[in-house]
């Protein structure tokens, strides 16, 4: 998954969703993107599929031509649109609600994973958006076990 994501659920939920079949199973958004930036100003590229590889569950059984010799050879773009798939399954929404993107949120329900696409709270543009008191909540956690654990030099 990528990095800008919020986990809200047990991780584990996910491998519930395999369908054994797929050779890699996505989030399957059918959007395309507003802006023509993102955060930090980044160029947002447009093309189908988008935000499809933010989180993949891996079939590795299945999935045979994304070999490391097929990445370092394909651009960017070929891998996103998974041209390597032989079938791309689907996962429910939930498991990848794009905040800010004006997407039906009725369809995502309690989104198991929050991803943070424009840009997260921790940018002064989106310090505001929707799950910001979340996502900062578990910051703080995060933080002060970190606290515990260098300034207080025990277990946690």
């Amino acid at each position: 998954m990528d990095c800008d994501i919020l986990v809200r659920s047990d991780i584990n939920r996910l491998f519930e969703c395999i369908d054994g079949i797929s050779d890699v199973q996505v989030v399957k958004h059918r959007y395309v993107p507003k802006e023509g930036n993102k955060f930090l100003g980044a160029e947002q590229t447009k093309y189908s599929k988008k935000n499809w590889s933010s989180v993949m569950l891996f079939n590795n059984a299945a999935c045979k031509t994304l070999s490391k010799h097929y990445v370092n050879r394909s651009g960017g773009l070929n891998l996103h649109q998974f041209d390597w798939a032989k079938k791309v399954g689907e996962l429910p929404k939930a498991w990848n609600y794009l905040v800010g993107e004006g997407v039906d949120d009725s369809v995502y329900g309690n989104p198991n994973l929050v991803h943070f696409t424009l840009g997260g709270p921790y940018f002064e543009d989106y310090k505001n958006c929707a799950f910001a008191d979340e996502w900062w909540q578990c910051w703080r956690e995060a933080n002060s076990v970190l606290d515990r654990k260098v300034l207080g030099g025990g277990n946690v």
